[in-house]
């Protein structure tokens, strides 16, 4: 869970730069997925080499392309991923910006946690005191640190479903599809 300061202070465009280096990943599997098909696999259509073992050589060399294609799509899957994540959370971030904005515009001074309380220092000498007393103030304070905190957590519930998303396109069958 992002806490206020990790969610004010983290930068995105890491996304898109992961991102684009998982597209070079699928780039460059793609590639030797070609290399291997030409070089290897096709060895075992020709006439030169025919029978049992170029029968089982075909379906293990099958299997490797298979595996090439499927690794491919991960890192393709991955860099689209990012980049969705990126542009969902951008606008998220700017929505607990805005919130610690209005919050500051309210009179209140914002902690590096989300937590807002009144900032007397821009309040003149006969306010300062009056709300010293005022009974209501911990409850207008604490209604500001929740509206961060609502802001925080719809990040938190975004980046929450992105890393399930992420790690469930990265995940791989074991031996057996296990």
């Amino acid at each position: 869970m992002p806490s206020y300061h990790e969610v004010m202070s983290t930068d995105l465009s890491a996304l898109v730069t992961a991102a684009d280096a998982w597209d070079a990943l699928a780039g460059g599997l793609s590639a030797t997925q070609d290399t291997y098909r030409s070089e290897v696999y096709d060895i075992t259509l020709g006439p030169a080499w025919v029978g049992e073992s170029a029968d089982a050589a075909r379906r293990l060399f099958g299997a490797t392309l298979q595996e090439y294609a499927t690794f491919c799509a991960q890192a393709e899957g991955v860099a689209v991923l990012l980049r969705d994540a990126h542009a969902q959370l951008v606008p998220l971030r700017s929505a607990v910006e805005a919130a610690a904005r209005e919050a500051v515009a309210a009179g209140m001074a914002v902690s590096g946690q989300g937590r807002c309380r009144l900032d007397f220092g821009r309040l003149p000498e006969a306010q300062r005191t009056a709300a010293l007393h005022d009974p209501g103030l911990p409850a207008v304070e604490q209604s500001w640190t929740d509206h961060i905190a609502r802001a925080v957590e719809a990040v938190t519930t975004a980046d929450t479903a992105f890393a399930a998303a992420v790690k469930g396109a990265t995940a791989t069958a074991g031996p057996a599809g296990t």
